[in-house]
């Protein structure tokens, strides 16, 4: 059996300016983002939404908890991000996810 590449994920420019707006009120989202960057590098069927299976394929939507807020903390955040399909090979990742934004539903 040959090798494979490990999925990955990146952050879009748009994402990493979202970051960087919320940091002031949510000093510990880094560690948010880690989290959910781990989850999808391990492939955990989160909870997410397919935004426009015709228009937006590949594209999701969840929600994220800010656990420093103890419950009031439960699905502060929506990411958007797009998946590519799992492609196994030794030159491209098994997929990619792209996280496109970031967005407090609250606060």
């Amino acid at each position: 059996m040959a090798a494979m590449r490990a999925p990955e994920v990146v952050p879009a420019d748009q994402f990493a300016a979202d970051i960087e707006a919320l940091r002031e009120r949510f000093p510990e989202i880094a560690a948010v983002v880690a989290d959910l960057r781990d989850l999808l590098l391990l492939g955990y069927h989160l909870p997410h939404v397919l935004i426009s299976p015709d228009t937006l394929p590949g594209v999701y939507a969840v929600k994220l908890d800010y656990p420093p807020l103890g419950p009031a903390g439960h699905g502060v955040f929506l990411v958007i991000y797009h998946q590519t399909d799992s492609t196994p090979s030794m030159v491209t990742p098994l997929y990619r996810c792209t996280l496109l934004s970031i967005t407090a539903l609250t606060f």
